[in-house]
């Protein structure tokens, strides 16, 4: 499976190929996720702010909430 993001212009979309993992444990399948501008900019945020938690954590910057103990 290729990993790279496709985007057409003129479709103004992104497509993203994933592998999806069943939680009832059945085989994985891949597939595409299609995105438009907004969401590609709204998870383009939402990444950035996942590695800056998990490179806080790393860091000793961060402790983990008493809720995840």
């Amino acid at each position: 499976m290729t990993r790279d993001l496709i985007y057409d212009h003129r479709a103004q979309q992104a497509a993203l190929p994933v592998q999806l993992h069943h939680s009832d444990s059945s085989a994985e399948s891949e597939s595409v996720l299609i995105l438009t501008p907004s969401e590609m900019e709204l998870y383009a945020i939402q990444i950035e702010r996942a590695i800056k938690i998990r490179e806080d954590y790393r860091a000793g910057l961060r402790s983990l909430p008493r809720d995840d103990l």
